[in-house]
């Protein structure tokens, strides 16, 4: 007697079933591989911005530590501009402080303070950096 006769078909594929269950663990893992290329995808960019953010502070401190005359540097380096870089628009203000400097001071230096921001950055992303500079 052949089996088909016994009352049970032997398999030849798959059920809808086993076919929907495979499509929804398909799907599910497109779906959470999309969401993680996307929030990749925006910390690459948030990584390149503040990346472009440091270069452009650290241009103004080596600039400015490097400038030939030391009693210019306030009038030289207190400013604020607009950058764009990248396709992204930085602001960066530099402001000079000095410290002592009278005649009868013991101390005299600078404080060089350059702070650049994005819009796409958030608040605490922004960039600050300072330097002391001496007479020389």
């Amino acid at each position: 007697m052949s089996r088909m006769t016994e009352g049970r078909a032997e398999r030849a594929g798959m059920t809808l079933i086993e076919v929907l269950v495979a499509l929804v663990i398909l799907s599910g893992s497109l779906i959470a591989m999309g969401n993680f290329m996307g929030k990749f995808a925006h910390t690459q960019r948030r990584a390149a911005i503040h990346s472009d953010a440091l270069d452009l502070a650290t241009d103004v401190m080596d600039s400015c530590q490097h400038d030939s005359t030391y009693a210019a540097i306030p009038g030289d380096w207190t400013k604020t501009s607009t950058i764009s870089r990248d396709n992204a628009t930085f602001t960066r203000a530099t402001t000079v402080k000095q410290i002592g400097g009278a005649v009868t001071s013991t101390v005299n230096y600078y404080i060089v303070t350059t702070q650049v921001v994005n819009s796409q950055l958030v608040p605490a992303d922004t960039v600050k950096q300072s330097i002391v500079i001496r007479p020389f």
